[in-house]
């Protein structure tokens, strides 16, 4: 009986991990489409430097 609980406790905790995630993952899509709305511009964890040397440049 007790493996039968064990199984559907990690069942759930699977279940809440995969909706954790999925959220988090679409959150994220939200805000850097929102955030990127200009297709041209560099994006990537460097594009903000690219951007600090462009204006220093200019």
């Amino acid at each position: 009986m007790q493996t039968r609980t064990n199984t559907g406790r990690r069942a759930r905790t699977t279940a809440v991990v995969v909706l954790i995630a999925a959220a988090v993952w679409a959150g994220t899509t939200v805000v850097r489409n929102a955030s990127h709305a200009d297709t041209s511009a560099p994006t990537g964890p460097v594009a903000h430097l690219r951007n600090v040397v462009d204006l220093i440049r200019s």
